[in-house]
């Protein structure tokens, strides 16, 4: 198991590291490990509200033993990780952040077999990364 300040650690270092990788113009990287720090974020979150449904009420399933009984977050689908997190949060993303959060939606795993981009790869990282970073500080006060 790993503890919600761990989660919040690796989900602060995946958002540092897409903002170094852009710096270091690796856009279609920083694009990529940009959603990750989202989706690590909203699994605590989700951990967090479950509470006594998990074996820790201060931890976060680590391995696929652990994830038995809470199969529902086996997903790397952003949509379907908010549906889960308690409805307040939800609802401030979805108004208070509506801009970012369609930003962010257009991440998905599978962007990591995608062929490296060079038209509009920079902007398109640069919002998303700018988006997550605003919708990640919101959602860091909630851990």
């Amino acid at each position: 198991m790993i503890s919600f300040e761990e989660l919040d650690q690796v989900s602060r270092a995946r958002i540092r590291d897409a903002r170094r990788l852009f710096n270091s113009r690796s856009y279609d990287g920083a694009l990529y490990i940009c959603g990750y720090s989202v989706e690590i974020a909203l699994k605590a979150i989700v951990c967090k509200a479950l509470g006594g449904e998990i074996e820790s009420k201060s931890h976060v399933p680590s391995t696929s033993e652990e994830f038995q009984n809470i199969a529902k977050l086996k997903t790397h689908n952003l949509e379907e990780l908010l549906d889960q997190v308690p409805a307040l949060i939800k609802t401030d993303i979805k108004s208070k952040y509506f801009a970012e959060w369609s930003t962010i939606l257009k991440w998905n795993p599978g962007m990591r077999y995608a062929p490296i981009k060079k038209a509009k790869v920079r902007e398109e990282a640069n919002e998303t990364i700018r988006s997550a970073e605003k919708v990640l500080r919101y959602l860091w006060r909630k851990l």
